[in-house]
């Protein structure tokens, strides 16, 4: 459960969602995978939309995952609640 620090108006828009037990998101999040990836990121000019954008990701492994961070010379722990999508390339 995720405890709001205020009350949310439910709209159109803003509705809740059932999040995924642990066990379902092991046996769905797998190497031969893909997921939908939504956000307001960081565009190609460095601003942040203003439109909800959506790709979609194959699923990385662990291994490779770390493997590509250690390649960029960066140290990040991949850890079992945590998971990698994207492609070798960096595009989307």
């Amino acid at each position: 459960m995720i405890q709001l620090e205020s009350a949310v108006e439910l709209t159109a828009r803003v509705q809740p969602i059932c999040l995924p037990t642990e066990i379902t998101t092991r046996e769905n999040i797998r190497d031969d995978h893909k997921g939908i990836v939504l956000g307001w990121g960081l565009t190609e000019n460095a601003t942040f939309s203003e439109t909800l954008r959506e790709t979609v990701l194959p699923v990385v492994n662990h291994e490779k995952c770390e493997e590509a961070y250690r390649e960029g010379l960066r140290t990040v722990t991949i850890t079992q609640n945590m998971f990698c999508a994207g492609y070798d390339s960096g595009s989307t």
